[in-house]
C-alpha cells in the first residue's frame, strides 16, 4: 500500500493505492490494485478508479494521474483515461495543485522530467543540475509555481528547490546523506488562505461583459465548449455573439497553428485539444479529421522517428579538443555506436517518409554532425581484456530508486592485457549490472585491486540499457563506456 496526501478546500483527502504486490503497470489501464478516496474527518472511502493511480488527484477532484507503465490521466467526470506520452514508460507522475490538469513526471533515463496537459502537450522540462547524474521523484509543491526533486551527486541524492517559471534551482547541499521524495510546502498557497491555484484561467476572462459575465466562469470550468456556444447562439444579447466570435476566433488560430506546425507532435496535441474543446462544432470536427487521416499518421510516425534521433544526438559525448564531426577521429571512436545508429535511423527517414516534414529536420541533425548517407561503420563490436579494478561506483539501494528494481554501475580498469579485438587507452570504463530484482548483484561490493577476465561490447550499442537507473561515480565521459557481457575473477 502506498499513499500520497493532496489537500483540498474540503478536507485533507488521502489517496490510497491498494495493491496486491505493488506493481502497477499499464497494459491498456489494467493493473493490480485500485484508486481510493479517503476523508479521515468522515471515515468513508470511495473508490476512484479500479487502478492504481500515484501521481495525485486535481483540486476539483475531477482528475487521477500516473505514471510508471504508462503515462495516464483519467477524468473522473466522463471516465475516459487520457493515455498520454505516447504511451511510453515514465514515472514519478505528479498532479498540478490547481484545475489547469497538469502533469509532472521523470522521462527515462531521468536526465530530465517535464510537464505536460492532459492533452499530450509538453509544456515545460528541465534538465538535471549540472555535476549531477540524474533526477529523482519531482513533486509539485502545494503551490503551482514550485517543485522538488532529488539529484544525485556522487554516491548522494540531494534536495532540490524549482521555480518553475524561471527554472532557477536551489541544491539543498547543507543537509547531509540521501534524501527521496521531498515536498515542499508554501503557507501562501495553503487551502486556507485564497489560493490563485484554486482559481482556473478562462478563454474568455479578457472580456468586458455585463449581463453574461457568468459565462466566464462556465468557459473557465468546461471541458467541451460547444454545449455553451448552442447555448449562447439562441441569446438575443449582443455580448453573446461577442463571446461566441471569441471562441470561434481562438479555436480557429488554434487550427492554424496545428496545420502549420512542423512539429507534428505539437500538432497532436493541438489537434486533440480541439476535437475535445469543440466536440461536435465544425472546427472540432475538421480537427478530429485531421488528426485520424492517413497522411497526419505518416507525419506523427516521422515525429516519432526524429524524436529518436533528437535522443540519440543528446547521448553524444562532446571530447575535448575534438569537432562534433562524424570526420574527427577522436569524436567518432568516443561515439561510433551512437553515430552509426543515427546514421541508420536518418537513412530510415529519408526512405520511410519521404513527404514528411521531419525528413528536412532528420537531414539538417545528420548534416550538423557531418554523417554520410550510408557508411558501412560497424555499430559495436567484440573486446576480450584481463584488468584491475581502480575505481567502483556506490549502487543506490533499491529505496532510493524505487518504483524501479534495476541498476546499472560503472567500474574503471586498469587494462593489463588485451586478449582478443583493439583497444588503444590503458584503462577502460565497463558497466555492469549492479542491481537486479531490488538486490544488489556481486559487482555492487567489488573492490579496487580485484582482478577480472572481461568478455566486452560497446554499452552504447545496447539501446535497452539506457534507461535503467546508473551508478556513475567511476565513470570516465572520455573514454567510450564497455557492456561486461561475461566476467571471470583471475590472478
Amino acid at each position: 500500500m502506498r499513499c500520497a496526501k493532496k489537500s483540498a478546500e474540503d478536507g485533507q483527502p488521502t489517496i490510497v493505492l491498494d495493491t496486491a504486490n505493488g506493481k502497477h503497470w499499464y497494459p491498456k489501464n489494467k493493473g493490480v490494485g485500485q484508486t481510493w478516496l479517503f476523508r479521515p474527518a468522515s471515515g468513508p472511502k470511495t473508490k476512484l478508479a479500479d487502478f492504481p493511480f500515484g501521481g495525485g488527484l486535481s483540486l476539483d477532484g475531477t482528475r487521477l494521474t500516473d505514471a510508471y507503465g504508462g503515462c495516464l490521466m483519467k477524468d473522473l467526470t466522463s471516465g475516459q483515461v487520457h493515455v498520454l506520452y505516447g504511451g511510453k514508460q515514465a514515472c514519478n507522475s505528479s498532479m498540478s495543485p490547481d484545475n489547469t490538469y497538469r502533469l509532472m513526471h521523470l522521462y527515462l533515463p531521468h536526465k530530465y522530467f517535464g510537464i505536460r496537459d492532459e492533452y499530450d502537450k509538453e509544456l515545460w522540462r528541465i534538465d538535471n543540475p549540472k555535476g549531477s547524474a540524474e533526477w529523482q521523484n519531482p513533486r509539485w509543491s502545494n503551490h503551482p509555481g514550485f517543485c522538488m526533486a532529488t539529484a544525485k551527486f556522487g554516491a548522494e541524492y540531494k534536495m532540490v528547490i524549482l521555480r518553475i517559471e524561471t527554472k532557477e534551482t536551489v541544491v539543498l547541499n547543507e543537509y547531509s546523506g540521501s534524501w527521496s521524495v521531498p515536498f515542499l510546502w508554501l503557507l501562501s498557497a495553503a487551502p486556507s488562505g485564497k489560493s490563485e491555484a484554486s482559481v482556473a484561467a478562462g478563454p474568455i476572462d479578457h472580456l468586458k461583459l455585463e449581463l453574461l459575465a457568468a459565462y466566464k466562469q462556465k468557459f473557465a470550468q468546461a471541458s467541451c465548449y460547444s454545449p455553451i456556444i448552442a447555448e449562447l447562439d439562441k441569446n438575443a444579447e449582443p455580448e453573446a455573439s461577442l463571446i461566441i466570435a471569441e471562441i470561434e476566433t481562438a479555436g480557429a488560430m488554434m487550427l492554424a497553428k496545428a496545420m502549420g506546425s512542423d512539429d507534428a507532435l505539437e500538432s497532436k496535441a493541438l489537434y486533440t485539444e480541439l476535437a475535445a474543446r469543440f466536440g461536435g462544432h465544425p472546427i472540432g470536427m475538421q480537427a478530429a479529421a485531421l488528426l485520424d487521416s492517413a497522411a497526419f499518421k505518416q507525419e506523427l510516425d516521422a515525429a516519432e522517428a526524429f524524436g529518436e534521433l533528437t535522443e540519440l544526438s543528446k547521448r553524444l559525448y562532446a571530447v575535448k579538443g575534438a569537432q562534433p564531426k562524424f570526420t574527427d577521429k577522436a569524436f567518432l571512436a568516443r561515439n561510433r555506436a551512437v553515430l552509426a545508429q543515427m546514421i541508420q535511423l536518418i537513412a530510415a527517414i529519408r526512405q520511410k517518409h519521404p513527404e514528411c516534414k521531419a525528413k528536412s529536420k532528420a537531414i539538417a541533425a545528420g548534416q550538423n554532425y557531418a554523417l554520410p548517407d550510408a557508411a558501412s561503420l560497424a555499430g559495436n563490436e567484440r573486446l576480450t581484456v584481463l584488468a584491475t579494478i581502480e575505481a567502483v561506483s556506490k549502487v543506490p539501494n533499491a529505496q532510493q530508486i524505487a518504483p524501479y528494481r534495476d541498476a546499472i554501475t560503472y567500474l574503471l580498469y586498469r587494462v593489463d592485457k588485451v586478449l582478443e579485438g583493439k583497444y588503444g587507452d590503458q584503462r577502460i570504463v565497463v558497466v555492469h549490472w549492479g542491481m537486479k530484482n531490488a538486490k544488489h548483484t556481486p559487482a555492487a561490493s567489488w573492490k579496487p585491486g580485484e582482478k577480472q577476465r572481461l568478455l566486452l561490447d560497446l554499452f552504447d550499442a545496447h539501446k535497452e540499457l539506457q534507461e535503467i537507473t546508473a551508478a556513475q561515480d567511476a565513470d570516465e565521459p572520455e573514454l567510450a563506456p564497455y557492456w561486461a557481457l561475461e566476467i571471470e575473477s583471475h590472478k
